[in-house]
């Protein structure tokens, strides 16, 4: 039997899984481990006004909440050539993945972008 890692792995190219990869967290089934990687996302909730990673500015009410766009980098698109791109490679979005990956032996690990404006 494969394990969920060879499972996922194998439909992800097309190569024939013995069986097809399952994600019920709610039933405690899955072959996937979600981990959460430190990204600046709408900024920090603390302040009501922050600049995330893209240079957006985001506003908050007083109810608590996500927030709102309120400016962005590129209004005038004669800045673009200006414009700042943040690194994937900056090694602060990775701090601490190791210490995250623990127990999730045998699992396919994935991640995701929560709330990117572009």
């Amino acid at each position: 039997m494969m394990s969920s890692y060879e499972v996922v792995r194998r439909a992800i190219e097309f190569q024939k899984p013995d069986r097809l990869p399952v994600r019920f967290a709610s039933l405690g089934l899955s072959d996937v481990v979600c981990i959460k990687w430190k990204q600046t996302g709408t900024g920090d909730h603390v302040y009501r006004r922050t600049l995330d990673e893209w240079g957006c500015l985001w506003t908050r009410s007083e109810t608590e909440n996500m927030g709102q766009v309120k400016g962005h980098p590129l209004a005038d698109w004669s800045a673009l050539r200006r414009y700042r791109w943040p690194d994937p490679d900056d090694p602060a979005f990775y701090a601490g993945m190791e210490q995250r990956f623990e127990g999730s032996e045998g699992k396919y690990v994935i991640t995701g972008i929560f709330m990117l404006l572009f």
